[in-house]
């Protein structure tokens, strides 16, 4: 604990509200990463992603699309009333992150004739690919 009673980082800086705002709402497994929406300025810092006043509390969130956006955001302003208090609070999904990438499927097998866009063999001047075609024999030189 800070000399004022607050919650103290390692250093013994006070942890305001909206510090401690940004690490709940980052520890929950749908926000990938806070939005730009809203702020606070703090001495010395500015933390993106949080306003917390007395009477409301604002928090931008970018989050993943593994689940239905009202559940999460009901979760979070839950998450955020618990730390806060019992005060109006307004998420705002920023946006939605890209899926983390799988791994790449095995390709199929492909039918007689048919070629799969971007599988093709380099130098066999397929359309599209900017690959020249086979060349053809140079005429015989004359002597």
């Amino acid at each position: 604990m800070a000399p004022s009673g607050r919650p103290a980082d390692p250093s013994g800086r006070p942890v305001e509200l909206p510090e401690r705002l940004a690490e709940v709402l980052l520890a929950h497994p749908s926000v990938a990463r806070l939005g730009g929406g809203f702020a606070s300025y703090l001495p010395g810092r500015r933390v993106v992603g949080v306003r917390a006043e007395d009477r409301r509390v604002g928090v931008s969130v970018v989050l993943r699309p593994d689940r239905p956006i009202p559940e999460v955001v009901a979760e979070l302003r839950a998450v955020v009333t618990a730390v806060a208090g019992d005060v109006p609070v307004d998420v705002e999904v920023a946006d939605l992150a890209e899926p983390e990438p799988g791994p790449e499927p095995e390709p199929g097998p492909l039918k007689p004739g048919r070629v799969k866009p971007g599988r093709g063999e380099p130098g066999r001047g397929e359309p599209g690919r900017g690959e020249p075609g086979p060349r053809a024999p140079a005429p015989p030189r004359n002597p």
